[in-house]
């Protein structure tokens, strides 16, 4: 036989080898067993109980096994495994620690950082808040901020507010208020009446309209910051002069987490819920010091929280849209001890409302809003922003139409003024000149 030949041979011998010694368990009357994959909380100090009470957290006598991005390396830190009841948002903190907190929570050990906090607000221990699917597990990491060690506790709750989910739903789709109570009264109206929230997550990067109609009463929609009730709202809109729909619009990254309050300005009952993507740029111009001089509204892109997205008027008694346009505007940080700020001025020919976002990617949280007043023989309002010391601050300017002649609004202006001021110490005293 050729060594080629004899080689064949060893490899068909083996592969007899391997088939029969995969079931030599039976032929031997033993119990076949296989490999159970890896548990990925194996390396977890602690685990949250499944009745949710909550994990005593030790650092005092740990090593410095992980380096959450929002913290820093050398500080002691415990591991704490947590597998999800059921698919819902669950919030981990450490409030009540005895020491400052780093709080970071990763999809398995040594895996991938899903979130990390150091102060939650003004407080120096943590929170976070995250999405996870009944049997899904994590790990969180407590550590001490800046080398602090010490005990306390993690807690994990889920999240009740809202406590509906619009994610994976084919828009626009039908519900109710009636019967869930008076739980929210946001900027846009609402209170006393019966409403209902929302979860809602941006499938990608894009400008989202969130847009409820309804035919048995006057709604308002509220978009609120991230997948609590409790978060701060980026915007909120109502309906008006016998219009039944509103609307928010906002810029959303990929598997960002928004809420939706839906209430009523005068009862509560049927609504439909719609959540579409626009291709509209936005912001559409930008502004500096110079301002702009007889600029012309455009379709509309946003919508106002003091103002209508439709009214009825016009020679034909028919519905419009009213129209608006956004600029993009950017101010220079200041020196420490310095403050600045630039005002807006609108004047139009007629009622306009100008407001205020911050960032200028028509993303941020709505800062001002006001309709312009008439100041002789026209109608005049502003809005002013103020500089960040040593960073550059971004805002959107917007001009929005109130009232439409079949659609068509007259030019406008804007002019911009900046100030600024710097407090130095005199030699005698130290106070500011």
């Amino acid at each position: 036989m050729s060594a080629r030949g004899l080689r064949s041979s060893v490899l068909w011998l083996s592969s007899a080898a391997l088939a029969w010694g995969a079931g030599c368990g039976q032929l031997l009357g033993l119990e076949e067993t296989s490999l159970a994959p890896p548990d990925p909380l194996v390396c977890a100090e602690a685990l949250v109980p499944s009745t949710l009470e909550p994990t005593p957290v030790n650092t005092e006598a740990l090593a410095d096994d992980y380096t959450p991005s929002c913290g820093a390396a050398g500080a002691l830190d415990q591991a704490i495994g947590f597998t999800a009841p059921v698919t819902d948002y669950y919030v981990f903190d450490t409030f009540g620690s005895g020491f400052d907190t780093v709080l970071a929570l990763y999809d398995q050990c040594g895996g991938a950082e899903l979130a990390c906090n150091n102060n939650a607000g003004m407080q120096p221990q943590s929170e976070l808040v995250r999405k996870l699917r009944e049997g899904e597990r994590a790990l969180a990491v407590v550590e001490g901020n800046a080398g602090d060690t010490g005990t306390g506790a993690l807690r994990v709750s889920r999240v009740t507010c809202p406590d509906a989910d619009l994610e994976d739903r084919t828009f626009p789709v039908s519900l109710n208020t009636a019967s869930f109570g008076d739980d929210h009264g946001g900027a846009c109206g609402g209170a006393g009446q019966e409403d209902r929230a929302y979860h809602w997550v941006a499938p990608r990067d894009g400008l989202y309209a969130f847009r409820v109609d309804s035919r048995t009463f006057t709604p308002t929609i509220s978009v609120v910051s991230g997948p609590r009730c409790s978060a701060s709202q980026l915007g909120c809109n109502a309906a008006a002069g016998g219009v039944r729909h509103a609307e928010v619009v906002r810029r959303l990254k990929a598997g960002e987490p928004v809420t939706l309050q839906v209430d009523g300005v005068d009862g509560a009952g049927e609504f439909a819920v719609n959540i579409s993507e626009r291709t509209a740029a936005c912001p559409e111009a930008t502004i500096d010091v110079d301002g702009v001089t007889n600029d012309q509204l455009t379709p509309r892109v946003l919508a106002p929280s003091c103002g209508p997205v439709e009214v009825t008027g016009g020679v034909s008694g028919s519905q419009f849209e009213l129209r608006d346009k956004s600029y993009a505007f950017k101010m220079a940080g200041v020196e420490r001890g310095c403050a600045a700020s630039c005002e807006f001025e609108l004047t139009a020919a007629e009622p306009m409302y100008l407001y205020v976002l911050e960032g200028d990617d028509c993303a941020g949280a709505e800062r001002s809003c006001k309709l312009s007043t008439q100041v002789g023989s026209v109608y005049k309002t502003s809005a002013t922003v103020s500089a960040a010391e040593l960073r550059e601050t971004r805002h959107t300017i917007v001009v929005a139409d109130s009232s439409t002649v079949d659609g068509q609004a007259g030019p406008y202006s804007i002019g911009v003024q900046c100030f600024g001021i710097c407090l130095t110490e005199t030699p005698g005293g130290g106070k500011p000149r």
